[in-house]
């Protein structure tokens, strides 16, 4: 029996990297990568990489690690060698930090989304990680979301007929909360870059942003709410015979169908709201279990980083019509 474990490293103990799983300790979700990777029998999380002293002491005793190390400079001196290796570092540090670890030959590099805080740099991991034949996968969470996959196959079964709009609303800024909006429309369009089209501010106030696009005939409206205090990631779905709306991130969801009005004649309205919990909370384990599923055929994700690319490719173009 094969007992070989794969050995992972996480750079940067933040909320993303562990701190999550720390400050919920009671929790029973898996909210951190150091937590997925912890919990999953086929990997051994041995190390974990951050400047802050204190961080580094917590998650030592809490993961019960191996090694820690306050720099990547320290790690690289260590000389251990790593199967997979996440990226948990501020957005503006991947491209630095990536370049660093490729010297590490890790097999699969775990990114935080996005890929970098600018999309020149992006296109530089990517093209580092394929000349290096080292597999990236970011972690756009809801690619491994078992609802939105339901919800997937119903519209391609054509369950969902006539798709007349989107509407979706996110607060917490266009890389962060819209970089997982547009992932999301991309994962359920089959990554059909090409056909996401005619993008246009419509308006930008102290309070919104509002964006139409296309994919294809389909107008997308968007409103990028500037108030942080509370999250906010809502998608509507209109079409001719339902409504479905993934509410909270994902964490419910919404049917409802287009029914005959039984009070107005020749009238039709939606019906009762019939609401399902979704399973976002679920998909970080889901990930690292289709790491190790890589690691163990030799084979490749079909979650490239060419398609993160994309996502953050459209992230850029509204940027800039917002800008300009």
């Amino acid at each position: 029996m094969n007992t070989k474990k794969f050995k992972v490293a996480v750079l940067g103990c933040g909320n993303a990297g562990a701190m999550y799983n720390i400050k919920n300790s009671k929790s029973k979700l898996i909210l951190s990568h150091c937590k997925a990777f912890y919990e999953n029998k086929k990997f051994d999380l041995l190390c974990c990489v951050d400047p802050d002293k204190n961080k580094l002491i917590n998650v030592k005793q809490f993961y019960n690690l191996k090694y820690v190390h306050n720099s990547i400079e320290s790690l690289l001196k260590s000389r251990i060698s790593f199967d997979v290796i996440s990226i948990c570092t501020p957005i503006d540090q991947h491209y630095r930090n990536i370049k660093q670890i490729i010297k590490l030959k890790p097999k699969i590099i775990f990114c935080e989304k996005p890929i970098a805080s600018n999309i020149k740099d992006a296109k530089k991991i990517v093209k580092m990680c394929k000349e290096h034949h080292i597999g990236l996968i970011v972690n756009f969470s809801r690619r491994w979301d078992s609802q939105l996959e339901k919800f997937k196959q119903n519209l391609n079964s054509n369950k969902f007929k006539n798709l007349k709009s989107i509407n979706i609303k996110f607060n917490n800024g266009l890389l962060n909360y819209g970089s997982h909006m547009i992932d999301t429309l991309l994962y359920i369009f089959d990554d059909n870059f090409k056909k996401f089209k005619k993008v246009q501010l419509l308006d930008n106030d102290i309070s919104s942003t509002l964006i139409k696009m296309f994919y294809d005939k389909t107008p997308i409206y968007i409103c990028i709410e500037k108030d942080n205090d509370s999250s906010l990631f809502e998608i509507i779905f209109n079409f001719k015979n339902y409504q479905v709306m993934m509410l909270n991130g994902g964490r419910v969801w919404s049917y409802r169908k287009v029914v005959k009005d039984s009070d107005i004649k020749n009238n039709l309205i939606y019906s009762d709201f019939k609401f399902q919990k979704g399973s976002v909370l679920t998909t970080l384990s889901l990930a690292v279990s289709e790491i190790s599923r890589i690691l163990e055929s030799n084979s490749e994700s079909k979650y490239e980083g060419i398609t993160a690319f994309q996502s953050q490719l459209l992230c850029d173009k509204i940027l800039k019509i917002i800008q300009n």
